[in-house]
């Protein structure tokens, strides 16, 4: 909380500082980590390709998005930054407070939306995959400026300075990755790409995407995916049930009933303005809207098959986030009114003679704010 915040505002006073110094290398004498002499030439190697500035003095100082991250060398797992500008990005290595430095930076792309270090990913890597030990590689998403609404993902080898663009026809909203797959979060629908190849997963076997509640969130685990489903489910989290929680409900239902006799005197009293033919189609929608709400699937990446699905709120769902355990998942609403703390397990069970992993949430923590507030929780994140 506090200490993250402070800890983001010295990264950021000190990009503000070095702006003027953006494409030189800025690495310290001394590292103190093992691979010191390795990651001092290899940092320093890239000068040479970096670009120069461009713009105003002022254009360039302006950080329009940061993104909090972790890159691999040499099997050496460090903590970073990224700082995105209207006109590029910058990486800085924060492992150490007292050796940050610059690890990449370039002035000659769009602005980026979201950017995210790819993991080693959990197969191997043969001779002839795209980026051969070429790591850590870099993903970056920017709108695509030719065509709107859509966006460019570019894979970027930082070793070697090659490039792969992957254009998407829809506005990429998130990008999430673990070892076993990259996760392309669009509007309405989720994309997996294959950590080695970059190609796309089939998913239940034969689709190539997800289709998820318009607008939700998405949270990436350590193995589970997790997303608001348009699939209609009764089973909820397993809780006792207490009495704050029945007041809650009477209070929720109480309101409803007067929304209605609202609604019921005002088509009573009657209207100015004839009554807008009504669209089957769109009834039919917005009612597998409602009746889906608040729903979430796990999706195991690893096994290709959803794995659960549970009722964690009435409304639509704002946020989702795992642990870094990714058995914890926190779940908010769009009401703002409470969030979930689901502790998800998973046991092996026997199934036609084959071990299949079976799982299970509890709800192990319930924050209620309000029983009607505006406010609406946008983030939510665990620390270690």
């Amino acid at each position: 909380g506090r200490a993250t915040a402070l800890y983001f505002l010295f990264c950021c006073l000190m990009a503000s500082q070095v702006a003027n110094k953006v494409g030189q290398v800025s690495v310290p004498r001394t590292i103190s980590v093992d691979n010191s002499t390795y990651l001092e030439k290899f940092t320093a190697s890239w000068s040479s390709w970096w670009a120069k500035p461009k713009g105003p003095s002022t254009e360039r100082e302006k950080i329009m998005a940061c993104f909090f991250d972790h890159y691999e060398i040499e099997h050496h797992r460090r903590k970073c930054i990224i700082l995105a500008y209207p006109s590029g990005y910058q990486v800085w290595d924060i492992t150490s407070l007292d050796h940050v430095f610059e690890v990449f930076s370039t002035r000659s792309s769009p602005c980026v939306t979201h950017a995210r270090f790819l993991p080693t990913p959990a197969g191997e890597m043969e001779e002839g995959a795209p980026f051969y030990g070429a790591g850590p590689v870099l993903l970056v998403v920017h709108d695509d400026e030719t065509r709107p609404s859509t966006s460019v993902l570019t894979f970027a080898a930082l070793k070697t300075m090659d490039k792969m663009d992957m254009k998407f026809k829809k506005k990429i909203h998130a990008v999430y990755c673990n070892r076993h797959a990259i996760c392309i979060v669009t509007k309405s629908c989720i994309y997996l790409l294959n950590p080695i190849t970059y190609s796309r997963l089939n998913i239940f076997g034969s689709d190539n995407r997800i289709q998820c509640y318009p607008g939700s969130d998405v949270a990436l685990g350590t193995r589970w995916l997790a997303y608001a489903t348009l699939e209609i489910t009764d089973e909820g989290v397993d809780e006792p049930i207490t009495t704050l929680e029945i007041a809650q409900g009477v209070g929720y239902r109480a309101a409803e009933m007067l929304k209605d006799s609202v609604v019921a005197i005002s088509s009573y009293k009657g209207s100015e303005e004839g009554a807008p033919p009504v669209n089957p189609e769109e009834t039919d929608k917005e009612k597998l809207l409602a009746q889906a709400a608040g729903t979430v699937a796990i999706y195991d990446v690893v096994d290709d098959r959803i794995v659960l699905r549970i009722k964690c709120h009435r409304e639509a769902i704002s946020h989702i986030a795992f642990d870094q355990s990714g058995t914890l998942l926190c779940v908010a609403s769009v009401s703002g009114m409470s969030l979930n703390v689901i502790k998800l397990t998973s046991t092996v069970v026997q199934e036609h003679g084959k071990k299949r992993t079976q799982v299970t949430g509890v709800l192990l923590y319930r924050l209620i704010r309000s029983v009607y507030t505006a406010g609406n929780i946008t983030q939510v994140s665990f620390t270690s």
